[in-house]
């Protein structure tokens, strides 16, 4: 079973475009069992992506992608 770790939304900016809505329904048509969210610098689509995750019976993996900078 191929699990798709690095999705982004339209939360992280300038790096994803698809709504959270899309990308849940593109993970529904391929049958996948679990999908993970890693915004950039972001949480702000969490919560949605559990509830519209566990809805559609597929098991949310949330995560973030965070950029930092080395003085």
């Amino acid at each position: 079973m191929f699990v798709h770790l690095n999705a982004h939304s339209v939360y992280s900016k300038m790096r994803g475009t698809m709504p959270l809505k899309e990308l849940m329904d593109l993970a529904q048509s391929h049958h996948a069992g679990s999908l993970a969210l890693t915004d950039v610098n972001s949480v702000r689509g969490f919560i949605h992506f559990v509830h519209s995750a566990h809805h559609r019976n597929i098991a949310p993996i949330a995560g973030v992608n965070l950029i930092t900078q080395i003085d």
